[in-house]
């Protein structure tokens, strides 16, 4: 599949491989150069600790995300809509 760079450098990836991959807008890409070419790869997210607390599991923190009481009433408030 053939792809051309435009002027400021940005290239297109065509839906069926967005699809495929499961990039979507705002996915984090990684370039890496490989040989005499290029790969793109999405970014992986570090898998997460599980605990369990009452019976209940808890997942572990996530580096540099901040969620407070407000983000999970709007949340839940969004999906009971």
């Amino acid at each position: 599949m053939y792809v051309t760079v435009d002027r400021v450098g940005r290239v297109v990836i065509p839906k069926a491989l967005r699809v495929a991959l499961g990039i979507t807008p705002d996915t984090p890409l990684e370039l890496i150069p490989d040989g005499s070419g290029l790969r793109i790869e999405p970014v992986r997210r570090r898998s997460r600790a599980i605990g369990t607390s009452d019976g209940l599991p808890i997942l572990g923190d996530v580096d540099g995300a901040v969620l407070t009481d407000d983000d999970v009433r709007r949340l839940r408030d969004d999906t009971q809509r």
